[in-house]
């Protein structure tokens, strides 16, 4: 059996992605679903199938992570702040309504109900402080000026600033103590989670990532790991681990339905 980690994704037309346009001479397309091959890349060179998940009903749920073995919530544009019942700060950027609806339904499922490994990246990790009851400062520049610039100007395959890793966390049994990322976002952590424990920060302390306090694969990153694995190996780690831990998962079900079967 496969190893199986569900994806979310953009949907086109948000975070300046390209709009529905001609099509080959066949007029208007219709809209897309967008994820970047980066993500997938990541997750096959770990061992395991990418498999994208679009906005579902949350009755739907269920049944869908039935199949999976482990979930990356991928970056994306802002989460909309009456998820955390804020107004809209005027710098506030794109948002996706449905994403947002979607994705916190699935999320707390996952967190609730099973036991499946996560990985968060950049609106991942917001995803997962938000979802838990945390806040996110809507505008980094305005709200909170720092002297680390975190929308990096260089493209997103360079690391752009250090960050200071928790040595006792479980990030901190896979990347060194300081290590340089990108950065890729005007949003961040404000008031964190309960249930979650921050394992790194950028040079002004800000959060940079965070994981379940009572779990061992539940871990996001505010910085874009998959765009980094090319030129900066370590960084694949934290796919290994994903998939490691979603191997468990797959072992766990074989044993069961073994053990069904034979009675």
């Amino acid at each position: 059996m496969a190893i199986l980690i569900g994806l979310t994704g953009n949907s086109e037309g948000m975070s300046g992605n390209a709009t529905s346009s001609d099509f080959s001479g066949f007029g208007v397309r219709p809209p897309l679903y967008l994820i970047s091959q980066d993500y997938c890349k990541a997750i096959i060179a770990a061992g395991a199938i990418p498999v994208f998940i679009p906005p579902i009903e949350p009755a739907s749920i269920a049944g869908l992570l039935d199949s999976l073995h482990g979930i990356l919530f991928t970056g994306g544009v802002d989460i909309h702040p009456q998820e955390y019942q804020e107004q809209p700060h005027p710098l506030l950027g794109d948002v996706d309504l449905e994403r947002d609806r979607f994705e916190m339904a699935l999320f707390k499922y996952v967190w609730e109900q099973t036991n499946l490994p996560i990985l968060g990246v950049c609106r991942g990790l917001q995803v997962m402080n938000v979802a838990l009851g945390g806040t996110l400062w809507q505008d980094l520049p305005s709200q909170r000026p720092s002297h680390v610039h975190h929308s990096q100007r260089d493209h997103r395959y360079k690391a752009v600033h250090p960050v200071k890793i928790d040595a006792e966390s479980h990030l901190g049994g896979l990347l060194p103590k300081v290590i340089a990322v990108n950065s890729l976002h005007h949003q961040g952590i404000k008031e964190l989670a309960d249930g979650l424990r921050p394992s790194a920060w950028s040079p002004d302390g800000l959060v940079e990532a965070i994981e379940a306090i009572e779990h061992p694969c539940r871990m996001a990153v505010q910085w874009h790991p998959e765009n980094l694995v090319g030129s900066y190996p370590e960084f694949s780690r934290l796919f290994d681990t994903l998939i490691a831990h979603a191997t468990a998962i797959r072992e766990a079900r074989l044993a069961k339905a073994t053990q069904t079967h034979a009675v």
